[in-house]
């Protein structure tokens, strides 16, 4: 995919991405754009150029990290103003954190100056935090 002048790709690499259907992990090809997020199949070193699917960004909620998955301690999660749920998985602590900024960052944009910013919920060891603003830098 090309990036354009209209709509820059602000991030792109690989993630594992948990299935909808059947609850198995795929590793993904993600390119991160100021209104989506779209994802390819990985194969074999390369991005597939089939797109595999897209997440419109729009008033998307993050929860990073995502700790219900005991084994997977680099999931984050992104939920949908549709209450559609992505389950990714980085390789790494700080890639995750840096994909949930860049993401974060990308909706906060999104979101009308004059509306309430709603909270996102980061968890780190046993405490609850309250993310209002990401800024990406």
């Amino acid at each position: 995919m090309e990036e354009d002048q209209k709509n820059p790709i602000l991030k792109e690499g690989f993630l594992v991405k948990r299935g909808h259907v059947v609850h198995n992990w795929k590793a993904r090809w993600f390119v991160l754009y100021p209104d989506q997020l779209l994802y390819y199949k990985y194969d074999g070193g390369k991005r597939d150029s089939c797109q595999r699917g897209r997440i419109m960004l729009t008033d998307c909620k993050i929860s990073c990290p995502f700790l219900e998955y005991d084994n997977r301690p680099l999931v984050f999660k992104l939920q949908t103003k549709s209450s559609a749920e992505y389950f990714l998985e980085a390789c790494s602590r700080e890639e995750r954190d840096q994909w949930a900024a860049d993401i974060g960052a990308a909706v906060e944009k999104l979101r009308p100056a004059d509306s309430p910013t709603p909270s996102q919920s980061k968890t780190t060891g046993h405490r609850s935090l309250q993310l209002h603003s990401v800024s990406l830098k």
